[in-house]
């Protein structure tokens, strides 16, 4: 049975997110990040390590990546699947 895509909702769906991306970038005031950072007042929000940071940020590529390679059957990918997929675990884990 093919599977059809409904325009209608895409459009919409589309439309509505354009629209809340555009108010955000409107009304709200961007963030300032490394180098740009104002110094915070005692008591303000604390940042993170850079180190920490990239750590968490590249960690669920990894775990994820990780996951299937442990647990989905061999078959599913086959000799060349499974080794590219080694192969980007390794890179992370590196």
């Amino acid at each position: 049975m093919p599977v059809r895509c409904q325009q209608s909702p895409v459009l919409a769906g589309s439309a509505t997110m354009a629209t809340l991306g555009a108010l955000m970038l409107y009304l709200t005031k961007p963030f300032s990040y490394g180098k740009h950072m104002e110094i915070p007042a005692p008591g303000g929000t604390s940042c993170l390590p850079a180190r920490t940071a990239w750590f968490l940020q590249e960690l669920p590529a990894f775990v994820v990546s990780a996951g299937i390679l442990a647990w989905q059957p061999r078959s599913l990918f086959g000799p060349p699947g499974t080794l590219l997929l080694g192969l980007f675990c390794a890179h992370y884990f590196h």
